[in-house]
């Protein structure tokens, strides 16, 4: 082959090795754990309790959300039947002291329910789908904590201290670092 012809695929080669940046924000709770599930920490999986929660920041058709969801596979650790939030009230609390207003939210089950408030149960021992977003009121600052209502674990309430977002900037040369 000529490097005529291979010239192309080179430069294509070539370009996905530029360094890139990406902002995005990361998610910390005392007393949590946090794990990245990607070579660029766009989510995080926050490890409290019983309950695992994946928990990311979007910008989707001008508004932002965060949003919040139980891993795609169950882990055979986790033993409880329903879970279900005590209320709708979630809220954002800004590091200067203001605090939001309830915010709307959308939820996504398996059992077609769109309620955070009526029990889930997954349907599948192995798996489940369950998400949920919250609409911030505008774009968010550098640093701000989500407060969620308690949840009730097979009846029992469990309460996650506040979920703590900060805006951080990843850069790297994504081909080597996935």
């Amino acid at each position: 082959m000529t490097l005529r012809k291979i010239a192309p695929f080179v430069l294509l080669m070539l370009a996905g090795c530029v360094p890139n940046a990406t902002s995005y924000y990361h998610p910390a709770m005392e007393g949590g754990r946090v794990l990245s599930r990607h070579c660029v920490p766009t989510e995080s999986i926050v490890e409290f309790g019983e309950l695992p929660l994946r928990a990311s920041v979007s910008e989707a058709n001008n508004s932002w959300l965060v949003l919040l969801g139980l891993p795609a596979k169950r882990p055979p650790t986790q033993t409880w039947q329903t879970f279900r939030f005590s209320s709708s009230d979630f809220r954002v609390r800004y590091l200067d002291g203001g605090m939001s207003d309830t915010l709307p939210i959308s939820v996504l089950r398996d059992d077609k329910s769109d309620s955070a408030i009526e029990p889930y149960r997954p349907p599948r021992p192995d798996g489940w789908l369950y998400a949920l977003d919250v609409r911030l009121p505008g774009p968010p600052p550098v640093s701000f904590e989500l407060i969620m209502p308690a949840l009730l674990i097979d009846g029992r309430e469990v309460r996650y201290p506040p979920l703590r977002f900060e805006r951080k900037t990843w850069m790297g040369i994504s081909p080597f670092n996935c």
